[in-house]
């Protein structure tokens, strides 16, 4: 599990007049299970880049267990993000005319670190996620099948953190209440702290914690409204 500790963050853009995401302060225990809400141009996009080390941040804090990714070089960053971090996007990120097997192998693979433990563990995920042919192409998938696919793969390497950015969005209502149960269920099976971000209101309801932007700042968030009301400050 990784635990995020993230302050002084301000991100702009030349020829833009405000900031893109602004937050003083924010925290994320280990294992905990975020939802990231809010309209297209809040910030959510911005956000999920920075915190897995997707987009340089050289000033304020990203420290994820004791890793603050404002110090890492852009390949410190590659190689953190392949070990710790877990990816799952809407638009799925698969190779057609490789198998769905091979697809989860992929990373590992590119990394160099692919062993027989992996095959067994990519087979294994491929149970877990309702994938009964392993070799069977990834075109001949459909929609739902394919971001099984990518659940499997971003649980590969056993991260500490998953990240899914609108995983239901392209997916029919069926095959997006599978794939957000999965998120939810292996992640807590694995020990992973998860964020999701979604506009999908029977996914994000089912988080324990739920985080809102507007205008690249954090306007609404769950755990500081229950830790108010248990103060007993009005909201």
């Amino acid at each position: 599990m990784l635990a995020l500790d993230l302050g002084q963050i301000a991100i702009s853009y030349p020829g833009l007049l405000s900031p893109v995401l602004v937050i003083d302060r924010l925290g994320i225990a280990a294992g905990e299970r975020v939802a990231v809400t809010g309209a297209s141009g809040s910030g959510k996009s911005t956000f999920v880049n920075i915190v897995t080390g997707l987009e340089a941040v050289r000033s304020g804090r990203i420290d994820w267990s004791g890793t603050d990714l404002t110090k890492l070089s852009e390949s410190a960053r590659d190689r953190w993000r392949g070990i710790n971090v877990g990816l799952v996007m809407q638009d799925f990120h698969l190779f057609p005319g490789l198998s769905a097997l091979d697809n989860i192998l992929l990373p590992a693979r590119l990394a160099r670190v692919a062993t027989a433990d992996h095959v067994g563990r990519a087979r294994e995920l491929m149970q877990r996620t309702g994938l009964s042919r392993p070799e069977q192409k990834i075109e001949t998938m459909s929609r739902g099948e394919m971001q099984r696919v990518a659940v499997a793969r971003a649980l590969l390497r056993r991260p500490g953190l998953i990240v899914a950015d609108e995983p239901t969005a392209s997916l029919d209502p069926e095959s997006g209440e599978i794939v957000g149960r999965l998120l939810l269920e292996l992640s807590e099976a694995e020990g992973s702290t998860l964020i999701v971000v979604s506009h999908d209101p029977r996914l994000t309801q089912r988080l324990t914690r739920r985080i809102e932007l507007a205008n690249g700042r954090i306007i609404g968030d769950t755990q500081a409204a229950s830790a108010m009301a248990r103060d007993g400050v009005p909201a």
